[in-house]
């Protein structure tokens, strides 16, 4: 297995090319499989270690039935016995989560719901190197929303959401060991290759 490290903004390191370490990015659009890709990846690539499972999306006093019905999906793959699952809802409260876990296995699920919250009111570049500095030893899975294949939106709003949360996926991209493409359930590794 090959070692190559990545320097990042202010002295940290990203092991590029190895699975029990570093970034790996899954990307795909809704309802594309991403989460379930991500976490069968991460389950293989960590033998059985306890996985730290930070999800972005709440469902507590959410009238919305169709998303605590997804949120349940989710739950119910995960077994309990080796998920630790951390629910989190603002972006320091996302730090916070990266660094507690930062001595195991991490699926953070989703960065495209967690910048939704928070487009342009908040500085992404400390969440972009907390990630960093959790991946040096992870592996720290992330995944997130492809939004920018549609029409440019008209709303100035969210076309700079889509512009952003774009760039943020162009720097954890040239960060990550691997980027994956997931498309009707179907992993496509535009970058690294996964060793499981």
């Amino acid at each position: 297995m090959m070692h190559n490290e990545k320097t990042v903004k202010r002295g940290l390191t990203v092991n590029t090319h190895e699975t029990e370490t570093g970034l790996w990015l899954f990307l795909g659009g809704m309802a594309s499989g991403k989460s379930q890709v991500a976490e069968r990846w991460i389950s293989t690539v960590t033998s059985h270690r306890p996985i730290t499972y930070i999800a972005t999306l709440d469902d507590s006093g959410s009238p919305d039935q169709e998303l605590a019905e997804k949120i349940s999906r989710h739950r119910r793959r995960r077994p309990l016995e080796v998920w630790h699952t951390v629910a989190v809802t603002g972006v320091q409260a996302l730090e916070e989560a990266l660094i507690r876990a930062e001595d195991g296995p991490v699926l953070l699920d989703g960065l495209g719901a967690a910048f939704a919250r928070h487009p342009s009111a908040v500085d992404w570049q400390p969440v972009l190197e907390r990630i960093a500095h959790t991946a040096i030893s992870g592996p720290l899975a992330v995944v997130s929303d492809e939004v920018g294949w549609a029409l440019v939106p008209a709303d100035p709003s969210l076309r700079a959401y889509v512009n952003q949360l774009g760039q943020i996926h162009q720097q954890l991209a040239s960060l990550a060991a691997g980027v994956v493409l997931v498309v009707a359930g179907q992993a496509l590794w535009i970058k690294g290759q996964p060793d499981a």
